[in-house]
């Protein structure tokens, strides 16, 4: 099945969340599809839009045949399965479906990083939540409550995150909303290792997946949840060093991100995964996967300068480790160039302690090669950001003014 999106109205500010028999499949911004295989039967689509009325239509599958459906507000009345607030969903047939779907040009979409569907602004969160539950809409509730939770998550306000994503998993048991659920479960998850519950965050991990997994093949297979619940997963396991626990893991997510076509996913799965490698001292492992998953990015044209960033650093790690300075000075100065214009929103203090630790790392290579006067005029870049970020009495200041001194 091919759902699409075809309007260009002013509603393009926010996607459309996409769900099949209750399980979010797509987040869809204008001009965006996504294709689904669905067994043959009879199936729910629901599509959802921050302060639009939800849609709803059934739709009865057969073996071997391909379906399309439109959502957008240009849709003729003639063949409404249902809908309001002027956007409409539209069954077509394969003869006139498969020629807009060439025609439009459109953009093959996922889950995993949608456009925003929710306000920004906390207040704007609250209005959402209360209005939902006042109009008894629980999966809308359910999903508010789960955006806001990460919202919170983002600026590191874990309690406050942790209570939303309790309430979130309550009204998704209540309502019977297995992709809310998860949701909320991975949420409290991410908590969890926040706050070193280690243990409760693994549960959580484990549980999230389990409800993944009860979903039909199908949905599994299209499914960004069930690859990001892997990789949280792993990614716990490898700070724990449970490094054979972690492979596995790894490994399904990577399939799962494969066939979504999701390179940015990928890449930064795969740099997780040769971190264990290089823990693990399977140095040519790890260099492969570092290699690959810098390729990855390059393919993704919006890549996070952060995941690019510590892909980087950690090929360079590798080769500092071997001796090879020469080639991890370059990786770290495009690591420096990364961050550089990443140093803003709720993380902009860790992403500067990340940019300071990759200034430091290049005047550390740069001196065991010998280039003093390359490493003097880094390690004050160094020093001026970190008084910058951390303040002139601060240790690490005050240890990289005694190197600079050292050196002169």
């Amino acid at each position: 099945m091919y759902v699409m999106r075809t309007d260009t109205w002013a509603s393009s500010l926010y996607d459309e969340h996409i769900y099949i028999d209750d399980h979010e499949v797509a987040r869809l911004s204008p001009g965006g599809y996504y294709v689904l295989p669905l067994r043959p039967g009879v199936h729910h689509l629901t599509t959802k839009m921050f302060l639009r009325p939800e849609l709803h239509g059934l739709l009865v599958t057969e073996t071997g045949r391909t379906y399309y459906i439109r959502i957008g507000v240009e849709t003729p009345r003639t063949t409404i399965v249902d809908g309001t607030d002027s956007r409409r969903i539209e069954y077509l047939k394969p003869e006139s479906g498969g020629p807009l779907l060439e025609s439009m040009k459109l953009q093959k979409q996922s889950i995993s990083h949608p456009l925003p569907l929710s306000p920004k602004s906390e207040e704007e969160y609250l209005a959402a939540i209360a209005a939902a539950e006042s109009a008894g809409q629980h999966a809308t509730l359910a999903a508010a409550l789960n955006e806001m939770g990460q919202f919170y998550l983002d600026q590191s306000r874990l309690r406050e995150a942790e209570r939303l994503y309790l309430r979130a998993r309550a009204w998704a048991e209540r309502a019977g909303l297995p992709g809310e659920l998860s949701r909320s479960l991975n949420g409290l998850g991410m908590v969890c290792e926040g706050t070193s519950r280690l243990v409760e965050a693994e549960a959580y991990y484990r549980h999230a997946i389990q409800v993944d997994e009860s979903l039909n093949q199908e949905l599994q297979a299209s499914s960004t949840q069930l690859a990001a619940h892997l990789s949280n997963l792993a990614n716990l396991y490898r700070h724990q060093q449970r490094y054979d626990e972690a492979e596995p893991l790894y490994q399904r997510s990577q399939n799962l991100y494969i066939n979504l076509g999701d390179t940015e996913s990928l890449a930064v799965n795969l740099s997780n995964q040769a971190y264990v490698f290089a823990s693990q001292h399977r140095d040519e492992d790890a260099e492969l996967l570092f290699r690959t998953a810098l390729a990855q990015f390059q393919l993704s044209p919006y890549a996070r300068p952060t995941y690019v960033a510590s892909n980087l650093r950690g090929l360079a790690s590798l080769y500092v480790r071997q001796h090879r300075y020469g080639e991890a000075e370059p990786l770290l100065e495009q690591a420096i160039v990364a961050l550089g214009g990443a140093a803003t929103g709720p993380a902009k203090d860790n992403i500067r302690l990340f940019l300071l630790t990759c200034l430091i790392n290049v005047a550390e290579v740069q001196l065991a090669q010998g280039h003093t006067a390359d490493a003097r005029i880094s390690y004050q870049r160094a020093a001026l950001s970190a008084e910058i970020t951390l303040g002139s009495q601060h240790p690490e200041v005050l240890s990289l003014k005694k190197t600079l001194d050292h050196i002169l």
